[in-house]
């Protein structure tokens, strides 16, 4: 689905959403929460390589939902998501930290949708993160893509993924190894 969605946030005091970046509507938050009509629990995990702010300023504080989001910090697009608040839990990464790097934060990140008790897991899938991104990266290796999603798969909760960036010219073959390690079981 394009275009992304996790940088659209709350429209002040009117109704409606802020489109911020390349995002117009926030796709994950509207599926979460039409989710939340049948489910008691929903976990998001964003691994785009920009901080879900609008996400993050969505569902703050709402003990329904968990948002977890792994994203380059520093001179990097928005520039928010250096610390955790409330139910929003955001590892902030400087500069390209590679395969081993990006994992390590993605599993400790893990363990706390495990502890959540959740019902369903929403996966901002961004593919930003990969080496030859242009506008992000985190110096991922196409491989990195079939473990993040083995990693989610393990966690054994039902999952849909939305996607959200991801510009690089290895970004297809991204997709299909993030939605092959999602298959693993």
């Amino acid at each position: 689905m394009r275009p992304s969605g996790h940088h659209a946030g709350i429209c002040g005091r009117a109704l409606g959403a802020v489109s911020l970046g390349f995002c117009y509507s926030n796709n994950i938050a509207v599926a979460c929460r039409k989710a939340l009509d049948k489910v008691d629990r929903v976990a998001i995990v964003d691994v785009d390589g920009h901080h879900g702010n609008g996400t993050q300023e969505i569902f703050a504080g709402r003990r329904d939902v968990l948002f977890v989001s792994l994203h380059r910090y520093g001179f990097i697009y928005p520039g928010t998501g250096s610390r955790s608040e409330m139910s929003c839990l955001n590892y902030s990464l400087r500069g390209a930290v590679g395969n081993e790097g990006y994992l390590c934060a993605l599993k400790t990140g893990l363990k706390e949708v495990d502890r959540f008790d959740l019902d369903l897991i929403g996966v901002s899938a961004g593919f930003d993160t990969h080496r030859y991104d242009p506008y992000c990266s985190l110096g991922l290796g196409e491989d990195a893509y079939a473990e993040v999603g083995r990693m989610i798969c393990e966690l054994g909760g039902r999952t849909f993924a939305l996607l959200e960036g991801g510009y690089g010219r290895c970004f297809p073959k991204c997709v299909c190894n993030f939605l092959a390690g999602l298959e693993q079981t």
